[in-house]
């Protein structure tokens, strides 16, 4: 035993004699690396589990729980109808419909897939659209059909509204979590998707945003028209954003002594200078990126020869003529540089400052959003309040009410390609170019 023990012994020894440096380094890296992953592991668990993250953004304008932005409910849920890049509509909650021959009746038939956010799947007596001169009639669990009065083919894109079961019971991807009242009016509303929550906190003014960003309250504000308040900040980065869906236009109240002659507004749109070369240029009152959009169009680009040339054919009593720009603080600075275009035409032109949109003007210089369909009957169609210009256009009236009951795409392309020509030839208006708002972010 003695000499198995000492045999044993001598073996150890000359094993760690020639193989013991190896061992005390293998051992060592090892202490190390247990260690440097200690010393790592809240790391590596932050990255596998979710980051939450919060961001609180700043809104401008006080809105009611039913007039919640678009930006907010298209995020907490979807429509039967989504609305694509062109302007078309595409299957959202309804995964397809039909519409009759006579365009009077649609049924759209709901996606089985699509579920609320308490987990209740989407049947159609939860579909509770109310539109004036619209008949709902549930067929079944999954249909329903909308009987219209009249004709009227962008009646798909009518229902991309976001639909709701309940205090904001939706379909999408972000969830209400939480929603602050201050009486009336929303203060605050936060929304979560996934790891990331929203709070969207509601100011009277952009001054009162800017303030909020200055204290720390946000770490954002969105939809600015103008930044020339924002502190130049080197922690703030601005974002623009380019909007395909909204345009500045200079309208002409056409019932104007003076500016209800034909070539005075093509002698005035021809005067303006300050129009963008590239894509941000808007001619037409349909989005360029909208299927019934007509690329040939009197465009009025600047041409101070052509303007004078107009002006030189009409009576002589045109040379006193003065005329008054509304607008609103957003678009001084644009008022301003065509009032002094139009200065040298020899006009004189003053500048008249509103926060409401005013019930009469001789020129107004105004953002507009443009609706995804073609259909532009209640902004130029003589029966229509919202015809702010007063435009009165037989041949325009015509195609305008011949383009919202007709269902067949084709023609419809071209009854709108029409009205923008003839609209465009006898302009109530000019138009600038797309509009651009701006994000202000915390870096």
């Amino acid at each position: 035993m003695f000499k198995s023990l000492r045999f044993g012994w001598w073996l150890t020894k000359a094993f760690l004699s020639r193989h013991g440096k190896t061992i005390f380094w293998a051992i060592g890296l090892s202490i190390f690396s247990a260690l440097i992953i200690l010393k790592s592991l809240p790391k590596i668990l932050s990255v596998l589990r979710p980051i939450r993250r919060t961001s609180t953004i700043a809104l401008v304008g006080k809105v009611h729980t039913n007039e919640l932005p678009a930006e907010i409910l298209n995020k907490l849920s979807s429509g039967l109808t989504l609305i694509d890049e062109s302007g078309r509509a595409i299957p959202g909650l309804a995964k397809s419909w039909t519409v009759s021959d006579d365009g009077k009746s649609y049924i759209f038939t709901l996606n089985k897939t699509k579920v609320w956010h308490d987990g209740a799947i989407i049947t159609s007596r939860d579909v509770n659209i109310a539109i004036d001169h619209v008949t709902t009639e549930i067929l079944d669990d999954s249909s329903i059909k909308f009987i219209l009065e009249e004709p009227y083919a962008p009646f798909p894109t009518v229902l991309a509204k976001p639909l709701f079961k309940n205090r904001l019971t939706g379909t999408g991807e972000s969830r209400l979590k939480k929603l602050n009242l201050n009486g009336e009016f929303v203060d605050s509303i936060s929304i979560q998707n996934g790891s990331l929550t929203e709070i969207f906190k509601f100011y009277s003014s952009s001054a009162d945003a800017i303030t909020a960003l200055k204290l720390g309250e946000v770490n954002e504000i969105r939809n600015l028209v103008s930044v020339d308040d924002i502190p130049k900040w080197s922690q703030v980065e601005i974002i623009p954003e380019k909007h395909s869906d909204r345009y500045l236009a200079v309208l002409f109240n056409t019932q104007d002594k003076f500016l209800g002659e034909k070539s005075v507004r093509q002698a005035l749109s021809y005067a303006i200078q300050d129009k963008p070369q590239d894509e941000d240029r808007v001619i037409s009152p349909i989005s360029k990126l909208s299927w019934g959009y007509n690329p040939h169009v009197k465009p009025y680009d600047f041409d101070i020869h052509q303007a004078k040339d107009l002006l030189k054919s009409l009576p002589a009593e045109t040379d006193l003529a003065q005329l008054e720009i509304t607008t609103f603080l957003p678009y001084l600075s644009d008022a301003e540089k065509i009032a002094a275009d139009w200065a040298e035409l020899g006009i004189k032109t003053s500048i008249k400052v509103t926060l409401v949109l005013p019930q009469e003007f001789q020129v107004l210089i105004s953002g507009q959003i443009i609706p995804p369909d073609p259909d532009q009957y209640i902004f130029w169609h003589s029966t229509q309040s919202t015809n702010l210009s007063k435009y009165t256009n037989p041949k325009v009236d015509k195609l305008l009410e011949d383009g919202r009951k007709t269902l067949d795409e084709n023609k419809r392309q071209e009854i709108y390609r029409d009205f923008q020509r003839f609209l465009l030839e006898d302009p109530p208006a000019v138009f600038i170019r797309d509009i651009t708002t701006y994000a202000v972010r915390r870096k």
